[in-house]
């Protein structure tokens, strides 16, 4: 036979005299009622003796208990047990099937998933964003929006954060990523009070539109790390077009080769070409010196491979000037040499250097703490998407909205306790340096 050891401490919450739940009026306590809840312990599990008032209500409205302020109607554990579960689910990001055995052996307590899944569930809902967290937000606002979107099968996440404040402004669920959904975010966030100075997104033609129509005022920011991505690609593409176009190398003969017969030398060009094909897109900070070496190699052998790599060096030259003007003249100057280039897969990287865009893009060199990427909503993405690998539970469009109200009652916490004073946008000062290496 297994024997338990256990504790019992009584608790009595009976006054003499309680407000009627229904109208209100002070009711004489008529008798007692108990109830066992189970309560957190270092050592052994804790049962309380919790001795409650029955009253009734002289208007007729019958008979009623009070409840004590740390257990809730009809619970089995009190609310500081249940707040150690959610706090490992929101603080510890534990997944919720760990939740029971962690509790079990920290505090003595032995709830079910199920169970702590609910617990978790009801407090996101008990969550009052408009009352505790949107006037915080508001008022600690940088003046730069950071939006993307995250898909989840079926349901689309829409994020905004203040990346200079690192927290986030808002969310929505919907059931498909579109400009309708991103122009009823938007909205909700001017409602809120959200007036962004600037607007940071990626590439997406989801974003341009709505963003002048719902804040005609703010200045857009591509994100520069997909616009280089989107370059580099186009420079991969023109190598691999070169190296396609190179003579293919004989193939050997069937049988066993002669002994007496030396091996004939076959161009390994394009094998070379292909292991190495990245080193084209690649600082040349960041190569080492055999890198460089095979480089070198390649590009005097290939003098056409020369210009694709002299156009990589020109288009990231642009992005690195202290200024907006600078960049734009290296910019022009990059266009009027590529006039003369043969090269088609080249001249089609340059097309892609619209300078509309790429004005959006140079915009964070206006300012001398925005940040020319959108990393940061990608940051809350990441994060969302961290939490559904371990919460297999969350996956319907009310579990993902408590799960985001109570990661953003967290940030506020977190923030609050840092006592850490807000940042607002700032232009920037002349001859200011180089941001992108940073990036």
């Amino acid at each position: 036979m297994e024997h338990w050891f256990f504790e019992v401490k009584v608790v009595e919450y009976a006054p003499q005299i309680a407000n009627c739940p229904h109208c209100g009026a002070p009711s004489k306590r008529h008798s007692k009622g108990v109830r066992h809840p189970i309560d957190i312990d270092l050592d052994h599990p804790v049962i309380l003796e919790c001795i409650v008032g029955v009253y009734k209500c002289p208007n007729g409205c019958g008979f009623f208990r009070i409840q004590p302020p740390f257990l809730s109607k009809g619970a089995h554990y009190t609310d500081r047990a249940k707040e150690k579960c959610v706090v490992s689910i929101r603080d510890d990001q534990m997944p919720i099937s760990s939740v029971p055995q962690r509790v079990a052996r920290d505090f003595s307590i032995h709830p079910v998933k199920s169970t702590v899944h609910l617990w978790y569930n009801q407090r996101g809902k008990q969550l009052d964003l408009f009352q505790d967290y949107e006037p915080w937000v508001v008022r600690t606002f940088s003046g730069v929006l950071c939006v993307d979107e995250v898909y989840d099968k079926h349901l689309c996440l829409l994020l905004a954060t203040d990346p200079l404040n690192g927290k986030t402004v808002g969310f929505r669920i919907s059931q498909s990523g579109t400009k309708e959904e991103v122009g009823k975010f938007f909205a909700y966030l001017k409602g809120m009070g959200i007036d962004p100075e600037v607007v940071v997104s990626d590439g997406s033609s989801l974003y341009p539109e709505t963003i002048a129509q719902y804040f005609p005022q703010a200045k857009h920011q591509l994100c520069l790390f997909h616009f280089i991505r989107k370059l580099t690609k186009g420079l991969l593409k023109a190598v691999s077009e070169y190296r396609k176009a190179l003579p293919e190398p004989p193939k050997r003969r069937r049988g066993r080769p002669r002994k007496d017969k030396p091996k004939p030398e076959v161009d390994q060009s394009k094998k070379l070409i292909y292991q190495n094909r990245y080193l084209f897109v690649t600082r040349e900070e960041n190569l080492s010196e055999e890198k460089k070496a095979i480089l070198d190699e390649l590009c005097s052998k290939h003098p056409e491979l020369t210009l694709i790599r002299s156009a990589k060096e020109s288009i990231f030259d642009i992005f690195d000037q202290p200024t907006k003007e600078a960049a734009l003249e290296r910019w022009e100057s990059l266009v009027f040499d590529s006039q003369s280039w043969e090269s088609p897969g080249l001249r089609d990287v340059i097309e892609q250097l619209d300078r509309e865009k790429l004005e959006k893009v140079l915009l964070f060199l206006e300012y001398e703490n925005l940040n020319p990427t959108n990393n940061d909503v990608e940051r809350a993405a990441r994060l969302f998407r961290k939490r559904q690998k371990a919460h297999y539970r969350i996956r319907k469009e009310e579990n993902i909205g408590n799960m985001m109200r109570q990661e953003l009652m967290r940030q506020k916490s977190v923030k609050e306790h840092s006592k850490k004073g807000s940042v607002r946008l700032k232009k920037a000062k002349p001859q200011a340096g180089s941001l992108v290496k940073a990036a």
